[in-house]
């Protein structure tokens, strides 16, 4: 069942049934306030169905919700309808990145068009749940890692976006989410023994562990659909740090990593010394031996990090975040 945004000032309601008798969950609203709420508070749409006029007084109401969508998720694939095509509103739409902009008065060229790009979508999803499991198989110790990654991910990202709410520099939750779940993927091809290995990596093996960033995003890009993604970049960089100090594989630093690697990068962390891997067996140790509560140890442990690891506003907004919420995530893999 697919998840479909209707947003028309007069066919909604006859559009809806159409696609809910598929199977299909479908919210629907006649006004760009409702609308715009609404995609702000839930979780992002697969496909968006959007009039760009929504009557005389807002003649491009359409384009301000398509921007709304698009800030959401790259993800939702977003069709334009209008009974007044013309090359002036397609240019407006170009860097919203639409599946489709079409002559509202052909109803059953939008029905195909849904149904192609729900296609898609699905193809999507399936492509990305077999990369989690063929990380996951990989490597045993790894199990559920990177579902959560992406979930701590998610957590970070809604506080920076609570954080910088007026500054225009919001993240886009769902991507940066995605991404975290792909982070890893480029470790398929590294053998097991080196990614357990109890002792410290020689040279070689290191070497090895260094390039998975760009594994991974050479990965990604050879799947028809993926190459322009705007959430591979921050796969590539989510090993690099705020200083540059050690960071790899292009040693940028500061602004010059994307925010969404930022965001993974202590996510990453924090999954990475609450779990029970050979190297983060001596922070866990360390803990015990403090008397600490592993949650507060490994917060701290970023908390030292902050302005040379890891970006101090991306370490704030990871302080936000309620430890119950921690915990919740972190309990999940001794089920």
């Amino acid at each position: 069942m697919a998840k479909i945004l209707i947003v028309d000032d007069e066919h909604m309601e006859k559009m809806k049934p159409k696609f809910e008798d598929k199977g299909h969950e479908v919210i629907g609203f006649d006004n760009k306030k409702e609308a715009i709420n609404i995609i702000q508070k839930t979780v992002p749409f697969d496909v968006a169905i959007i009039d760009m006029n929504l009557g005389d007084l807002d003649k491009e109401g359409g384009l301000e919700i398509a921007n709304e969508v698009r800030e959401r998720s790259s993800l939702t694939e977003i069709i334009i309808i209008t009974a007044y095509a013309d090359y002036k509103n397609i240019y407006k739409t170009m860097e919203v990145r639409l599946w489709g902009y079409i002559d509202r008065n052909l109803d059953h060229n939008l029905n195909l068009e849904v149904d192609k790009a729900l296609k898609y979508v699905e193809v999507q999803k399936g492509v990305f749940e077999s990369l989690k499991v063929a990380i996951d198989s990989n490597d045993p110790y790894t199990h559920g890692h990177s579902k959560r990654v992406a979930e701590y991910t998610e957590l970070i990202a809604i506080e920076w976006n609570k954080i910088n709410k007026t500054n225009g520099k919001k993240v886009k939750v769902e991507d940066v989410k995605m991404a975290a779940g792909m982070h890893d993927i480029g470790k398929i091809g590294i053998n097991t023994f080196v990614l357990n290995k109890p002792t410290k990596l020689t040279n070689a093996e290191m070497a090895m562990i260094r390039i998975h960033p760009v594994e991974a995003e050479r990965i990604l890009k050879e799947i028809p659909g993926f190459r322009e993604a705007e959430w591979i970049e921050p796969i590539r960089q989510h090993h690099e740090k705020w200083d540059a100090e050690g960071g790899y594989p292009d040693a940028i630093k500061k602004d010059k990593i994307h925010i969404n690697a930022r965001i993974i990068a202590i996510a990453d962390s924090f999954d990475a010394i609450t779990s029970d891997r050979p190297y983060s067996r001596n922070k866990i140790d360390n803990a015990k031996k403090e008397g600490k509560d592993l949650i507060d140890f490994t917060i701290d442990e970023i908390k030292s990090c902050s302005g040379r690891q890891y970006d101090p506003n991306a370490v704030n907004a990871f302080l936000n975040i309620p430890k119950e919420d921690l915990r919740k995530i972190m309990e999940e893999k001794d089920r």
